[in-house]
């Protein structure tokens, strides 16, 4: 049944894809579109079995956690529909009496959420919502996040296809079928969502810059910004120089590009310092600092319990995890055990130890060691410890991990997708084509963002598994980048075979 409700909706989303303009692109087939969605259906379905009876841990898993959550919110339809609607649109969504539903959910309060909004619930009611046409099944989540992201997706391409007119096959390529892209950007994950608003974002902003400043346009600027800063703030703020530059560059006819990304990147860091002294408890040298220790301690492993009386979060690593006493109804930690809590979210004291066994328990989550974690350099906060750890964390980012430090199947697939991306980089350098003003502008914005949203993430994250998610929005952009330098006739002529290939 699970499989035809799946099918059903499938038909559906094709034939919205071939009814829509948005999808209407000269030189793309509907029926190409079409097909990308059915892969990206395979894999995100594939995702969801590799979570079934691989990584079994449901309570562990992004994949499943957040639909189960997704579920107690929904199951307020029933009985208290204004709950529901409460919960679901974030109206008056803090109400004392819908702690209930709170209490239940795992993940609704975080354990690190730095003054900012917790992103875990922007996913929780994405799978309430979807579950208004669900009937319960969870793969039609799957497909509904594949019709998204491939939006996004399809965005970016109608984005950069004006000025890659003779690689329309290779921006195909990086945009729609990067298989780490493809993978993780089609499960029922985040990172789907962000694919959709990212995309639709930088494409109404193209627009926008081009002249069309219709309402449409802005509301669409708007409403992705909205979620964006709820999903990943960091994403937005890895942009906006970039979007900050082309705007100058637009104005004042495409002078001085490359002048004027210097000019916005030091007024940008220049920014960054001034928060950290007007607005303390925002500094985001100090936001990345606390969160690259967090993240440390997380790929150490250990154990996440809640208060049964107060629901506040407990932190127990891995090495005292023998001081946690089960008993048949009940958890107890021993006399002295180490621990970091939370309460609703908010960190109250970085280590505190248990006085007594009284307190009651329920455990949360059990996470062992990450076999993939990597030695990254301690960051402190400030601006001299940011621009220091920046080359590593780019590196770490971009072109990492290498065929040399692969423990699993996922991890080499990755490592031979940096192989290929080092290559096409390889070959714009050696065919280089000198681009044209806007051409420059459009490399400029891509190769920024990269290497923006590549020096945060490579220096908070010591994990390659969970950097190969994280850095998903920005690999279409950095093949993308050198594309735009790559010379396809000067190489075809060295290169004929290739010719079979492209």
């Amino acid at each position: 049944m699970e499989f035809l409700v799946c099918v059903l909706y499938t038909a559906i989303f094709i034939f919205l894809i071939h009814k829509m303009d948005f999808f209407s692109i000269n030189g793309l087939s509907k029926k190409a579109i079409s097909t990308v969605f059915i892969l990206k259906i395979i894999f995100g379905v594939a995702l969801a079995l590799i979570y079934t009876y691989y990584y079994k841990d449901r309570s562990s898993s992004d994949t499943y956690r957040y639909y189960d959550d997704g579920r107690i919110l929904f199951s307020a339809l029933k009985n208290h529909p204004l709950d529901y609607f409460q919960m679901l649109t974030g109206f008056h969504s803090d109400a004392p009496h819908l702690e209930i539903y709170y209490n239940e959910m795992a993940n609704w309060y975080k354990g690190f959420n730095y003054h900012l909004y917790n992103d875990n619930r922007v996913i929780i009611r994405f799978n309430a919502f979807v579950s208004l046409f669900s009937f319960g099944y969870f793969q039609v989540h799957t497909v509904f996040i594949c019709f998204l992201s491939l939006t996004g997706l399809t965005a970016i391409y109608k984005t950069f296809v004006a000025y890659l007119k003779d690689k329309k096959r290779e921006l195909f390529f990086a945009v729609f079928l990067i298989p780490s892209v493809l993978f993780w950007g089609s499960g029922v994950l985040k990172e789907g969502l962000i694919l959709f608003a990212f995309g639709m974002f930088i494409y109404y902003f193209q627009e926008f810059l081009s002249g069309n400043k219709s309402l449409k346009i802005i509301g669409w600027i708007l409403f992705c910004s909205f979620y964006l800063l709820l999903l990943k703030p960091y994403i937005l703020l890895a942009v906006i120089p970039a979007l900050l530059v082309n705007c100058w560059i637009s104005l004042s006819k495409n002078k001085f590009p490359l002048y004027k990304y210097l000019v916005i990147l030091f007024l940008f860091l220049g920014t960054a310092s001034v928060v950290k002294m007007i607005l303390p408890k925002y500094n985001p040298y100090k936001l990345l600092a606390q969160k690259q220790h967090d993240f440390v301690a997380l790929a150490r492993g250990g154990t996440y319990l809640i208060n049964t009386a107060t629901r506040d979060t407990f932190f127990i690593s891995s090495e005292h995890k023998n001081q946690i006493l089960i008993t048949r109804k009940n958890i107890f930690l021993s006399t002295g055990t180490p621990y970091q809590y939370w309460t609703k979210g908010n960190i109250t004291t970085p280590v505190l130890f248990a006085r007594n066994d009284s307190t009651t328990y329920q455990l949360l989550m059990s996470l062992v060691p990450a076999k993939s974690k990597i030695d990254i350099h301690p960051l402190a906060p400030s601006l001299k410890s940011f621009l220091w750890n920046a080359p590593q964390a780019i590196v770490n980012c971009l072109f990492r991990p290498t065929l040399f430090e692969c423990s699993s199947p996922l991890m080499l697939l990755t490592a031979l997708e940096n192989l290929l991306i080092a290559g096409i980089i390889i070959l714009s350098l050696f065919f280089f084509k000198k681009p044209s003003a806007e051409t420059l502008k459009m490399f400029l914005f891509c190769f920024s963002f990269t290497i923006f949203l590549a020096t945060i993430i490579g220096m908070v994250t010591p994990v390659f598994g969970a950097m190969v998610r994280y850095k998903i929005p920005l690999l279409p952009f950095w093949v993308i980048a050198f594309l735009l330098l790559l010379d396809k006739e000067k190489m075809l002529q060295k290169f004929p075979f290739l010719k079979k290939i492209v």
